[in-house]
């Protein structure tokens, strides 16, 4: 549910997804037993929401629209 809205997420690529507890639960020990795994995962997710959601992306869109009204 949290990862609900936020395009271009990829289970394993940028987080890993989860919909029961115990599946939430093996994921969060997933990351905390491999810190390669979590450092990976952060970067991606990171990145992804930077070329997505960053002010620099989103405001030009927001002013466009403006224009458009």
């Amino acid at each position: 549910m949290g990862a609900e809205g936020v395009r271009g997420l990829h289970d394993g690529e940028h987080l890993l997804l989860a919909n029961a507890p115990e599946a939430f639960a093996r994921a969060v020990l997933r990351v905390l037993e491999d810190a390669s795994l979590g450092q990976r995962l952060g970067e991606a997710g990171r990145k992804l929401v930077q070329e997505h959601y960053d002010w620099r992306v989103l405001v030009p869109l927001l002013e466009a629209v403006y224009r458009m009204g």
